[in-house]
């Protein structure tokens, strides 16, 4: 449970007065206008308008004020949990470097014995021939001894060294050998994917690429790579490309084995070269595709990736198979933080080539990708508009249909206390194809109540 006074920075016994202050300073402070649009300012934010909402009414603050003191006489807390969960990180951190010091010292003890035992011997080698040297009667009989013990031990190490050397080089051989008839391997399946695209080849994309293929950044099915396939040579009247110079490879950390090679492509009057590639993985007996790409798309998708903040929503919004982001762009508010310079509109903007959204009455925004309700290919689009003021706020669904955003339902009323509550807003009626099950807030008079209805889609 939310501590409202806590959020505002005021004492449980704030005057109305104080109340307002405390609020109108932090909704300018916290504002998402003024601090980027950043998703921790705007949770903020609209917690700090929660607790306004609550404090500010004598019968919601009454009516909070019993929950909160029923909440803090249970048993246990959130900030004991959160204690307690300090505590545990804390015993685990301990535990970790106690182990790690006992492994340090046990490696340190084991390098010092045998460091101890190397001068050992030698301090013992130096005696014996200190004695050998000083015995006039057997010192060339000892020497004699000496020199055969050591001419031997150094033919052993030589014939030893020789063995290994003989077995490390026709391991490195074998090696050499088998990387080269795995790069040849990689270079007949590269050009035998390259081939298929020129006859159209479905039986060659389908043996080659794996049951799921992140192609150009997207994570697909098989089946829909091939599909894309299809779309992209069924495009161009003229469509043909081929593998220009060498094919490079390299093997990856995870065994996985890179294929880099530029592939020139010509579709109608165009001709370009790409820096393309393919990762391989032994799947079975067999290399199978699971990535493919080039370099050329891999820049562009980082450059859409660093334009998207914090906070946006993932989905595939129109369809196409391919996955785009949303995200909210807020109106500039005043310095007082209670009004828009301009009007209130916001605009839900997307990654893609999708068309924006244009919300009116809106200086915020929760956002949430509701998935597939209709069942017709497309994610739909859910949105819970901030204002300035009250609990109360309209949920809109957006579905995307012949290039255009409508409502998927009208919208419907729902209160601060059903989000809190984690009441699921619209989800689809699994026993009536087409019909999704609608939840929404209503106030009879002595108290607000969450209603259901089903409603046909759009």
């Amino acid at each position: 449970m939310r501590d409202y006074y806590y959020i505002l920075g005021v004492e449980n016994n704030a005057t109305e007065l104080e109340i307002k202050t405390a609020y109108r300073k932090l909704a300018q402070k916290f504002h998402p206008d003024k601090n980027n649009g950043e998703q921790f300012f705007e949770e903020r934010f609209k917690a700090i308008q929660e607790a306004y909402e609550a404090l500010s009414n004598v019968v919601k603050r009454k009516a909070y004020d019993e929950r909160l003191r029923q909440f803090r006489s249970s048993k246990i807390n959130s900030d004991d949990l959160k204690r307690y969960e300090e505590t545990l990180k804390r015993r685990f951190e301990e535990e970790l470097r106690k182990r790690e010091e006992e492994l340090r010292n046990r490696y340190a003890g084991r390098e010092e014995r045998i460091r101890n035992e190397a001068e050992q011997k030698i301090r013992e080698k130096e005696n014996m021939m200190h004695a050998e040297s000083s015995s006039h009667k057997r010192g060339g009989v000892y020497f004699l001894v000496a020199s055969l013990c050591s001419a031997l031990i150094i033919l052993s190490i030589v014939l030893l060294l020789n063995q290994r050397s003989n077995t490390s080089s026709n391991s490195t051989s074998a090696n050499i050998i088998n990387a080269q008839v795995l790069s040849q391997d990689f270079e007949h399946l590269v050009h035998e994917w390259n081939d298929a695209h020129n006859t159209k080849d479905i039986g060659v994309f389908a043996k080659l690429f794996a049951n799921s293929v992140l192609i150009y950044g997207t994570p697909l099915e098989k089946n829909a790579c091939i599909e894309l396939k299809l779309n992209l040579l069924g495009k161009y009247k003229y469509f043909r490309q081929h593998i220009t110079g060498n094919v490079q490879t390299e093997m990856q950390n995870s065994g996985d084995f890179k294929c880099i090679f530029i592939k020139t492509v010509k579709f109608d009057d165009t001709e370009k070269d790409y820096s393309a590639y393919l990762i391989f993985r032994k799947i079975g007996d067999d290399w199978k595709i699971i990535v493919e790409g080039d370099m050329t798309t891999d820049r562009n998708l980082e450059k859409k990736k660093n334009e998207i903040p914090t906070g946006a929503i993932k989905g595939d919004f129109d369809g196409d198979g391919q996955t785009e982001f949303v995200w909210l762009v807020p109106p500039k508010i005043d310095e007082e933080g209670m009004d828009c310079v301009g009007d209130c509109v916001s605009y839900l903007k997307f990654s893609n080539h999708i068309p924006q959204i244009k919300v009116e009455n809106c200086i915020s925004g929760g956002l949430n990708n509701l998935g597939d309700l209709n069942l017709d290919g497309k994610d739909e689009l859910g949105l819970l508009p901030g204002w300035f003021t009250s609990c109360w706020r309209l949920y809109h669904v957006y579905t995307y249909k012949m290039g255009n955003w409508r409502h998927a339902v009208p919208p419907f009323s729902t209160h601060c206390n059903q989000w809190e509550d984690g009441v699921t807003p619209i989800e689809i009626d699994r026993s009536k194809p087409g019909i999704v099950i609608v939840r929404y807030s209503e106030n009879t008079g002595n108290d607000i109540v969450i209603r259901t209805e089903s409603i046909t889609m759009e």
